[in-house]
């Protein structure tokens, strides 16, 4: 009887492991410091998609059958998705780790700002944008950091076209992990388009002697 017991106890406790560790959805953080791209097919053959950073935040929903063996870790494709988002795509579980890094440079991310609702910055490897959220309205261009200054070289977007191309050199103050002051030099908020002129002074889009503090976005980091 007691021999049943213990063999009873033992595959509960396996079945309750094996459960467990595919216990649907749960969170996951991109861990390769290149940032990869997504896949439509659980092979590296696969055709990419977009692109997540180093210490990006996914939502795994399932995984494939077998594992495979990719850079020299063992690990099964995984079939995630971004939050807030539905499409969803394939990664390897290799480049994925269960917390953030701690090592993620401070400007990557998603950024929430103070200086209006819906208004947000994300800065990728190469480039940096901000405007309004759900709308394609905002700054988009290249970025350098070189100690506490922020070189930015960017475009003012309205309704998909580039208006004029500004250079900025922002002085950024790294409060922690979560949190980034941008101090703004002072700049005419005169763009042209067409012949035609736009004043942003005291818009949303108006960055001339501003401070903004940003905070992460932890529904994208």
């Amino acid at each position: 009887m007691k021999k049943h017991l213990c063999l009873f106890i033992l595959i509960s406790l396996m079945s309750s492991t094996y459960l467990s560790a595919n216990d649907f959805p749960y969170v996951r953080y991109v861990n390769s410091k290149d940032g990869l791209y997504e896949k439509d097919t659980p092979s590296v053959s696969g055709n990419s998609m977009d692109f997540l950073l180093y210490g990006q935040k996914i939502e795994v929903y399932g995984k494939n059958d077998n594992t495979e063996i990719i850079d020299g870790k063992t690990d099964y494709w995984y079939r995630c998705r971004t939050p807030g988002i539905r499409r969803t795509f394939w990664i390897f579980g290799g480049y994925l780790s269960t917390t953030m890094p701690e090592d993620v440079p401070c400007v990557l991310g998603r950024w929430n700002t103070d200086r209006a609702n819906k208004h947000y910055w994300t800065f990728n490897h190469t480039n940096v944008r901000t405007g309004r959220k759900e709308t394609s309205s905002g700054f988009y261009g290249e970025w350098t950091l070189k100690d506490d200054k922020l070189v930015v070289d960017w475009w003012l977007i309205m309704a998909e076209k580039p208006v004029k191309s500004k250079i900025l050199e922002i002085t950024v103050t790294v409060i922690d992990h979560d949190t980034i002051i941008l101090d703004f030099p002072y700049c005419d908020n005169i763009y042209e388009s067409g012949g035609s002129k736009f004043d942003f002074t005291g818009d949303i889009f108006d960055l001339s002697n501003k401070r903004e503090v940003l905070t992460r976005n932890y529904d994208f980091f």
